[in-house]
């Protein structure tokens, strides 16, 4: 397969190009939802303001969101804050297929950057104005530059960093970037995405079940003729410096974790949980019966094993194994004090699935049984891109914002039952030209200024709505004519109906206008 040069360059081209397309296709179209509000809000402050609030309301770090601040100075619109993670994803491309090259030549890296191309969880993402395209890019250049160094004999000697060598031209040169970059882009990894700790934690695991072992074994046997073999210590020191450029971050990470002990929206994990987080891995959004999940899943897992199986004489398939399942199963076991088992966070290690996988559709043995294997893949990413590209927005704050906009009176009041959902309505309500006085319950998140507001405590999942939000209810919305009532994601923040039970039970309800992910009542004074 594509072992004429200029037929592999003509696929490399067109694949990056259909990659590109379908990253850009209706990139604008959809609203954004809350968590992309977020991030225009966090980002679009003073640079110095930055990362003060990203401590205090988020749970990432602020690699992400210092980009998108300067990225904001191209515009605020959809189409413009999503090409940046447009960008990100596009870039990972070329990478998987560098990565492909180096395990299996042209054929691999060709297959792999198609099936990365095509999915619909890395299409899904790079339309989202979030950081995990750039935690995916990150992790990519990162073991990009990890294959490099298990080719590279030099490693097993005792000096890091190669001198410069004229004789070896720019091998030294070369050998050192890699060194380099493999403790730059696991820190970057870090820096994108707090869950990015998994890629350091699945590498040192890799060290201790890979290069220890031979290493103990010559200790133990004495002397020898041979040199040491060093790369434990190699490896280990540049996951070390990886950690050095983590250190500034450190403490802001720590109370991170610890803010978020309590808490949160994320579901405790589940076999079904865990099943559709790699059907969106593989096939996006499709099969929905179980037991063809299982099914669709055991093919990909077989053809995963056999492409680990035609590596077996490297080291690299151990590493790609532990990339793939190790961000799964830390996750997993951090869910057992607090749920974080997700899918997007998870979505770097789909690169390391994406290798194996086209490398056990390579073993396959006949052409017609790779085409239909093929086939398949494409079918279901077809599918899953038209769901996806069809459906509407997770929260439809545009429509939300448009609704009352034109029917707000002079004295009206917004009230919104998840106090932060009033960042979101906010970027398409302000762009209308109109505004009106706005409060959360059970507190506010946003002040005068338009940013937090200094009663809005760290880490808004704990802010339900209770009876005891009632008498600042009740002070809220005195002296309004009118109350336009903003109700999402009720199950986390008003779990009893409480706000909206009292509302009907002291105001008059005139209208009710539900859209995705958040409906807008309207209730007027008896």
């Amino acid at each position: 397969m594509a072992k004429n040069r200029p037929t592999a360059s003509f696929l490399f081209w067109g694949i990056l190009l259909l990659g590109l397309a379908l990253r850009i296709y209706q990139i604008g179209a959809k609203s954004f939802w809350f968590d992309e509000s977020a991030s225009i809000w966090i980002s679009q402050r003073p640079l110095a303001g930055v990362l003060p609030e990203l401590v205090r309301s988020e749970e990432n770090p602020p690699l992400y969101y210092l980009l998108l601040h300067f990225w904001m100075a191209w515009g605020r619109s959809e189409t413009v804050l999503r090409a940046l993670s447009a960008l990100f994803s596009v870039l990972t491309l070329p990478v998987m297929y560098l990565i492909g090259i180096r395990l299996g030549g042209r054929a691999l890296g060709l297959l792999a950057m198609f099936i990365l191309a095509v999915a619909p969880m890395h299409v899904h993402y790079a339309q989202d104005a979030r950081d995990y395209a750039l935690l995916t890019l990150n992790a990519s250049l990162a073991l990009l530059c990890m294959v490099i160094l298990l080719e590279d004999p030099t490693m097993r000697e005792g000096r890091l960093f190669r001198r410069p060598d004229p004789a070896a031209g720019v091998g030294w040169l070369r050998a050192n970037v890699a060194r380099l970059g493999m403790s730059v882009f696991t820190a970057l990894t870090f820096l994108s995405h707090n869950t990015g700790i998994f890629l350091p934690a699945s590498v040192a695991v890799f060290i201790a079940l890979v290069f220890v072992p031979p290493a103990l074994r010559n200790w133990r046997a004495g002397k020898s003729s041979a040199p040491p073999d060093r790369r434990w210590l190699n490896w280990t020191l540049l996951l070390v410096l990886a950690g050095v450029l983590c250190l500034p971050w450190l403490p802001d990470f720590l109370f991170q974790v610890r803010e978020l002990r309590g808490g949160f929206w994320i579901p405790a994990p589940s076999f079904g949980g865990c099943l559709k987080i790699f059907r969106e891995f593989f096939s996006g959004s499709v099969p929905e019966n179980r037991r063809m999940i299982i099914l669709d899943l055991g093919a990909f897992f077989a053809l995963i094993v056999l492409g680990a199986w035609s590596l077996r004489k490297k080291s690299v398939p151990w590493l790609l194994l532990l990339l793939a399942w190790g961000p799964f199963a830390g996750e997993l076991l951090a869910s057992l004090a607090r749920p974080i088992l997700l899918s997007r966070t998870l979505i770097w290690s789909t690169v390391p699935f994406y290798l194996l996988l086209s490398a056990g559709l390579l073993q396959l043995r006949f052409r017609l049984l790779q085409a239909v294997a093929l086939a398949v893949i494409v079918a279901q990413a077809a599918f899953s891109l038209k769901s996806y590209y069809d459906s509407p927005a997770a929260e439809d704050w545009r429509a939300a914002a448009a609704w009352v906009a034109p029917r707000l009176g002079p004295h009206d009041v917004i009230v919104f039952t998840d106090c932060s959902g009033q960042i979101a309505f906010d970027y398409y309500f302000l762009k209308l030209g109109v505004a009106a006085e706005e409060h959360g319950i059970p507190v506010d998140v946003v002040g005068a200024d338009g940013y937090s507001d200094t009663e809005y405590p760290p880490y808004q999942y704990s802010n339900q709505a209770t009876a005891a939000a009632l008498p600042r209810l009740q002070q809220v919305v005195s002296g309004h004519p009118r109350v336009w009532f903003c109700y999402l994601h009720s199950k986390d923040y008003d779990p009893s109906g409480v706000v909206l039970n009292w509302l009907d039970t002291h105001l008059a309800r005139k209208a009710e206008q539900p859209y995705v992910g958040v409906t807008i009542y309207q209730f007027d004074q008896p």
